[in-house]
Protein backbone atom coordinates (compact mmCIF):
# COMPACT_ATOMS: atom_id res chain seq x y z
CA UNK A 1 0.00 0.00 0.00
CA UNK A 2 1.71 3.46 -1.01
CA UNK A 3 2.20 6.06 1.91
CA UNK A 4 0.34 8.81 1.56
CA UNK A 5 1.48 12.43 2.84
CA UNK A 6 0.10 15.37 3.81
CA UNK A 7 1.44 18.49 2.63
CA UNK A 8 3.20 20.82 4.71
CA UNK A 9 -0.06 23.57 4.63
CA UNK A 10 -2.63 20.59 5.31
CA UNK A 11 -0.31 19.43 8.08
CA UNK A 12 -0.47 23.24 9.76
CA UNK A 13 -4.11 23.39 9.07
CA UNK A 14 -5.06 20.60 10.47
CA UNK A 15 -3.04 21.44 13.83
CA UNK A 16 -4.28 24.88 13.49
CA UNK A 17 -8.19 23.72 13.62
CA UNK A 18 -7.38 21.20 16.64
CA UNK A 19 -9.06 18.69 14.45
CA UNK A 20 -8.74 15.26 16.31
CA UNK A 21 -6.24 12.57 14.87
CA UNK A 22 -7.57 10.01 11.73
CA UNK A 23 -7.74 6.26 12.96
CA UNK A 24 -5.53 5.56 9.87
CA UNK A 25 -2.39 7.43 11.98
CA UNK A 26 0.62 5.51 12.94
CA UNK A 27 1.01 7.52 15.70
CA UNK A 28 0.28 10.79 17.47
CA UNK A 29 1.46 13.86 19.01
CA UNK A 30 0.85 14.38 22.68
CA UNK A 31 -1.81 17.19 21.76
CA UNK A 32 -3.49 14.23 19.43
CA UNK A 33 -3.83 12.01 22.32
CA UNK A 34 -5.18 13.96 24.46
CA UNK A 35 -8.09 14.63 21.79
CA UNK A 36 -8.30 10.56 21.24
CA UNK A 37 -8.49 9.99 24.91
CA UNK A 38 -9.99 12.10 26.84
CA UNK A 39 -6.82 13.06 29.60
CA UNK A 40 -5.31 16.07 30.07
CA UNK A 41 -2.15 17.19 28.85
CA UNK A 42 -0.54 16.74 32.87
CA UNK A 43 -2.03 13.54 33.18
CA UNK A 44 -0.68 12.26 29.43
CA UNK A 45 3.05 12.96 30.82
CA UNK A 46 2.32 11.78 34.11
CA UNK A 47 1.44 7.92 32.51
CA UNK A 48 4.42 8.37 30.52
CA UNK A 49 6.52 9.47 33.34
CA UNK A 50 5.33 6.42 35.19
CA UNK A 51 5.66 3.81 32.14
CA UNK A 52 2.39 3.08 31.93
CA UNK A 53 1.63 4.77 28.35
CA UNK A 54 4.98 4.00 25.98
CA UNK A 55 5.92 7.31 24.10
CA UNK A 56 8.95 7.36 21.60
CA UNK A 57 10.90 10.38 20.35
CA UNK A 58 11.65 11.39 16.93
CA UNK A 59 14.62 14.09 17.06
CA UNK A 60 12.85 16.56 19.54
CA UNK A 61 8.68 15.68 18.73
CA UNK A 62 7.38 12.73 21.12
CA UNK A 63 4.79 10.49 19.62
CA UNK A 64 2.71 7.05 20.87
CA UNK A 65 2.15 5.06 18.48
CA UNK A 66 -1.38 3.70 18.05
CA UNK A 67 -0.61 0.04 19.45
CA UNK A 68 0.90 1.83 22.52
CA UNK A 69 -2.11 4.13 22.87
CA UNK A 70 -4.77 0.95 22.51
CA UNK A 71 -2.89 -1.05 24.56
CA UNK A 72 -2.84 1.80 27.11
CA UNK A 73 -6.28 2.22 27.44
CA UNK A 74 -7.15 -1.29 27.42
CA UNK A 75 -5.17 -1.75 30.63
CA UNK A 76 -6.88 0.63 32.37
CA UNK A 77 -9.54 -0.21 35.22
CA UNK A 78 -12.64 -1.33 34.04
CA UNK A 79 -15.43 1.16 35.73
CA UNK A 80 -17.54 -1.62 37.85
CA UNK A 81 -21.69 -0.62 37.58
CA UNK A 82 -21.37 -0.07 41.14
CA UNK A 83 -17.98 1.50 43.72
CA UNK A 84 -17.22 -0.90 46.30
CA UNK A 85 -18.04 2.07 48.22
CA UNK A 86 -21.50 2.85 47.43
CA UNK A 87 -22.45 -1.22 47.72
CA UNK A 88 -21.44 -0.99 51.00
CA UNK A 89 -23.70 2.08 51.58
CA UNK A 90 -26.39 0.66 49.52
CA UNK A 91 -25.73 -2.59 51.65
CA UNK A 92 -25.68 -0.91 55.01
CA UNK A 93 -28.79 1.18 53.96
CA UNK A 94 -30.69 -2.21 52.90
CA UNK A 95 -29.75 -4.09 56.54
CA UNK A 96 -30.83 -1.66 58.64
CA UNK A 97 -33.91 -0.41 56.44
CA UNK A 98 -35.13 -4.38 57.15
CA UNK A 99 -33.67 -4.59 60.79
CA UNK A 100 -36.47 -1.74 61.07
CA UNK A 101 -39.00 -3.48 59.19
CA UNK A 102 -38.49 -6.99 61.04
CA UNK A 103 -38.83 -4.87 64.47
CA UNK A 104 -42.17 -3.07 63.30
CA UNK A 105 -43.65 -6.46 61.92
CA UNK A 106 -43.16 -8.42 65.08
Amino acid sequence: MPVTTKSKSQKSERREQGLAPTPAQLAYSPREVICAAPISLSKFYLEVREGRLIARKIGGKTVVLREDLVAWLQSLPRKTAVSERHRDQANRRWTAQNNTANRVSR
